[in-house]
């Protein structure tokens, strides 16, 4: 009973955030030093049903159903012009965040990016109340392939992507305690479109999707059985240098193919 208890924990940990499966970024990495800021305000929902066989050869079915209020922002910085490195904070927990370009289009006026961006995520939730207390925690794994089609300083990003999350809880009162843990493996992916406003604004709205393939661990004896479909979506708000995206300009801008730098210096 009491891992059946932790089990409904972590399905509904899992529910209500815990995974994140957005984006809210361009397959484009940033330009060498630039620095981005972004917030995006969104909502989630899903259902997950979980079938328990009976001691007398019959099995009982419980399905969860919840929607939820999202809230995300962080920071990225480019590291190199295909190397970005940030952070996010949010109601699905912190996240460390990168994205390593492998492909980079020479601007966005028309051409494809593809980049990796891998992360990882912690949230956990704690409480007592009456001499029971109850704790769940969520480390997630993330694999995100990005893809991006640019044209006039737009950007369509497709992201597929790969989860594995390990939801870890325990629970102890009066008659006892006791702890579980499950692993989840999710295939799942993203869509949204970055609407450039000016070289360091841009809007981002965006969909995406989750599921769960696999469940081990302390979730009975019929994994398989474990079916969810998980669903988020927001509007990114994208801010920062002007730099982010476009080609450098200034003196650090490339000189034109037979253009020859001159001297101030120099005597007519």
């Amino acid at each position: 009973m009491k891992k059946q208890l932790i089990c409904s924990m972590g399905l509904l940990g899992t529910l209500s955030g815990c995974a994140s499966f957005s984006t809210f970024g361009l397959a484009r990495t940033l330009n060498q030093g630039a620095v981005q800021g972004w917030v995006a305000p969104g909502g989630g929902g899903g259902s997950a049903t979980t079938t328990t066989p009976n001691p007398n050869g019959t099995s009982r079915t419980q399905t969860a159903t919840l929607a939820y209020p999202l809230l995300e922002g962080g920071v990225r910085v480019g590291v190199t012009d295909n190397i970005e490195l940030g952070g996010k904070l949010g109601f699905n927990g912190i996240t460390l965040e990168s994205k390593f370009g492998l492909i980079r289009s020479p601007s966005m006026d028309s051409g494809v990016n593809l980049s990796l961006a891998p992360a990882v995520g912690f949230i956990g939730y704690g409480g007592s109340s009456g001499g029971t207390s109850a704790f769940l925690g969520a480390l997630s794994f993330h694999l995100p392939v990005l893809v991006g089609i640019d044209f006039g300083g737009h950007e369509l990003v497709l992201g597929p992507r790969l989860v594995d999350q390990v939801v870890f809880g325990g629970g102890s009162s009066s008659s006892g305690s006791g702890s579980s843990t499950i692993n989840v493996f999710y295939v799942g992916g993203s869509i949204g479109f970055a609407i450039r406003v000016s070289s360091g604004v841009r809007i981002l709205p965006e969909f995406a999707v989750g599921i769960p393939t696999v469940a081990t661990g302390d979730v009975g004896p019929n994994a398989k059985a474990f079916n969810a479909l998980l669903f988020q979506g927001g509007v990114a708000f994208l801010f920062g240098s002007s730099n982010q995206y476009d080609p450098p300009t200034g003196r650090n801008s490339p000189l034109p193919a037979g253009s020859r730098t001159r001297s101030t210096n120099s005597v007519e």
